[in-house]
């Protein structure tokens, strides 16, 4: 029987929507062969994001069409924003 109680987990990327800039990035990434781990940590995203994103723009068939201009990294990119 499950407990009445949830467990607290640390607050994370989870329930944030991808953006567009993300998704290049994760595009990229995955090109040059980066590791889902290793893509996990630099994007402060789960491992299991990675993959299912992935899966989600494979199926809807934008992954082979994705244009990835000037990339510069996602982190470089995020700190120009705040």
């Amino acid at each position: 029987m499950a407990s009445g109680k949830r467990r607290k987990t640390a607050k994370g990327n989870g329930y944030n929507r991808w953006t567009e800039t993300e998704e290049k990035a994760l595009y990229e990434l995955s090109n040059q062969g980066f590791t889902d781990p290793e893509i996990s940590k630099q994007m402060n995203r789960s491992v299991s994001s990675i993959t299912n994103r992935r899966f989600v723009l494979r199926e809807r068939g934008l992954w082979e069409n994705m244009e990835v201009s000037q990339y510069r990294g996602y982190q470089e990119q995020e700190k120009e924003k705040e």
